[in-house]
C-alpha cells in the first residue's frame, strides 16, 4: 500500500510535461527572431545595392548596366531611379523572403547622390 501512494506523489514525468508545454513557445520565439533578423539583413543588403546604383549612375554609367548589376545580385528586386535638382536617387524594392516570399511585406531602400546636374537618360 505504501508503494502505491509513493507512485502518486512521484515527480516522474513532470519534466516531460513542462517541456511539451514550453517547447512550442520557445520555437515560436526563435522563428520570430530569425524572421526579424533576416528582414534586417535583407534591408542592409538592399541599402548597399541602392547606394552602389546611385553612385554608379552619378558617375554616368548606363542605366541598363546598373539595372543588370542589381538584377544579378537580387533577382527579385526592382530598381527605380529619380533625378530632381541635381540629386539622383536609386530605390531598390524587394518582397521579404524568409522560408518563402512574403509579397505583402516589401522592403524598400533608397540612396541618393548629389551630381549637381541632370543625369542623361534618367
Amino acid at each position: 500500500m505504501g508503494d502505491r501512494f509513493r507512485a502518486i506523489r512521484s515527480d516522474h514525468g513532470l519534466v516531460t510535461a513542462e517541456l511539451a508545454v514550453s517547447l512550442p513557445a520557445v520555437v515560436g520565439i526563435l522563428l520570430i527572431s530569425l524572421t526579424i533578423l533576416s528582414s534586417q539583413v535583407q534591408a542592409a543588403q538592399l541599402q548597399q545595392f541602392a547606394a552602389v546604383a546611385a553612385h554608379s549612375l552619378a558617375r554616368s554609367e548606363s542605366e541598363r548596366d546598373v539595372k543588370s548589376w542589381v538584377r544579378n545580385r537580387a533577382p527579385r528586386a526592382t530598381l527605380s531611379i529619380s533625378d530632381e535638382s541635381g540629386v539622383l536617387c536609386a530605390t531598390v524594392r524587394q518582397s521579404l523572403q524568409f522560408v518563402f516570399a512574403l509579397d505583402a511585406i516589401a522592403v524598400s531602400e533608397t540612396a541618393c547622390a548629389w551630381v549637381g546636374r541632370k543625369v542623361m537618360g534618367v
